[in-house]
């Protein structure tokens, strides 16, 4: 039970973090691939 509640918390983790990382990536103005690699 600890473990899956530990799972569902990462997960939602990990889903707010590439929320705010693809927000932040438009809001930059969204640079090609070629500037970030």
């Amino acid at each position: 039970m600890r473990m899956s509640k530990w799972f569902v918390n990462s997960l939602i983790i990990l889903f707010m973090l590439l929320m705010a990382g693809l927000l932040w990536w438009g809001l930059a103005g969204a640079p090609s691939l070629e500037d970030i690699f």
